[in-house]
């Protein structure tokens, strides 16, 4: 466990436990160094701890039914004993209870807000409620600049860690031979399927591109996104390549296989509030980029990457041609990427800026 001066343990309060969301979690757990850092969150009856990260973390589900008074017994030990709470969006969900242990056991609390998916709808109701509550929230950790305008607090990028995802060369090319992709160009899209991210200019692009280009979808598991890739698989037939959700540990290897990242995000607000994990991940793979110019992407990349106008499908294929065409020029962008990761966006800066935050917060 890494010495954490103003805080040696960590709990940290996620709305849930089954969705996505936890890729924010995950970074600063690991940042960390996870030995002091629980987890705890909602876990729906008939769910697990989502897929990618089980496994991962120290987690603490609170589960509905007659385990409920034993997990909640354990919720209160733990945060007795933390020394920071940390809490993951202002849902009533995660917000009311992080609160109410702060409260509680007099501990410093931290919240941290990386989208718009908490956004209330002018009504009252218990979301609206913890909104309100939130903002009197002293120490905050954002995700972008937009986010930063709404609730002021300190900008912690998610990052990567750039030694996880290097040299993975040997596993990227036993993943291009068991799908049969040696001489296809890969374009890698990870995650679940959502309209603000611009997979319609994806596949718009696909089709302006070479039969060998593939785009390879890994983990788009969830009913929204499998009703979308219906319609684009009805389109674009095999040249769209499903890949069922996979382990974090194995991620790597998709991303070696890939032969570019694109990452086509509308301009509007739910994209220009949030940022990508698979940006960072890319990066630190030392993989060719091309982002869309919205929200903190072009800033993140810094000129290491490729920057196309948000929604034009003609503009994100170009993109791509230049990749396809300029293989060597493709290569010292990826290690430029890789660099940048390196000295702005990783494990070790992570740390830094999250135990600034947990200073400010117990002071």
């Amino acid at each position: 466990m890494i010495r954490m001066k103003g805080a040696n343990s960590i709990l940290m309060f996620c709305s849930t436990l089954w969705g996505n969301n936890l890729a924010r979690t995950y970074p600063f757990y690991r940042a960390l160094g996870g030995g002091k850092v629980v987890v705890a969150g909602w876990l729906k009856r008939g769910k697990d701890i989502y897929g990618p990260y089980k496994g991962k973390m120290h987690f603490l589900p609170l589960r509905l039914g007659a385990s409920l008074p034993l997990d909640l017994l354990r919720l209160l030990r733990e945060a007795a004993r933390a020394d920071v709470i940390h809490c993951f969006k202002p849902l009533w969900s995660s917000f009311l209870p992080a609160r109410t242990l702060s409260w509680l056991f007099r501990k410093p609390l931290v919240l941290d807000i990386e989208d718009l998916d908490w956004q209330p709808d002018g009504r009252f109701s218990l979301n609206s409620l913890s909104h309100g509550m939130a903002k009197k929230v002293r120490v905050k950790t954002v995700h972008s600049r937009a986010l930063q305008k709404l609730w002021g607090g300190n900008i912690v990028r998610t990052g990567a860690d750039e030694i996880f995802f290097a040299d993975h060369v040997h596993g990227g090319k036993k993943i291009r031979e068991l799908y049969g992709l040696r001489d296809r160009f890969v374009i890698t899209f990870a995650g679940s399927l959502r309209p603000h991210k611009g997979f319609d200019v994806m596949a718009a692009a696909l089709e302006h591109l070479p039969e060998n280009v593939i785009l390879m979808v890994v983990g788009a598991s969830d009913e929204t996104s499998k009703a979308m890739l219906d319609d684009y698989r009805t389109r674009l037939g095999e040249r769209i390549m499903l890949i069922p959700p996979q382990p974090f540990d194995k991620m790597p290897d998709f991303l070696a296989a890939a032969d570019m990242v694109v990452l086509p995000q509308l301009n509007n607000p739910t994209a220009e509030h949030q940022i990508p994990a698979k940006l960072y991940d890319a990066m630190a793979a030392g993989k060719p980029v091309a982002v869309s110019d919205v929200g903190d992407m072009p800033e993140i990349l810094g000129g290491t990457g490729i920057v196309f106008r948000a929604g034009d499908a003609d503009a994100c294929a170009g993109a791509i041609r230049q990749v396809m065409e300029n293989p060597e020029w493709a290569k010292e962008l990826g290690n430029a990427a890789r660099e940048r990761c390196r000295g702005l966006y990783s494990t070790d800066k992570t740390r830094e800026e999250l135990l600034a935050a947990y200073e400010d917060a117990s002071g």
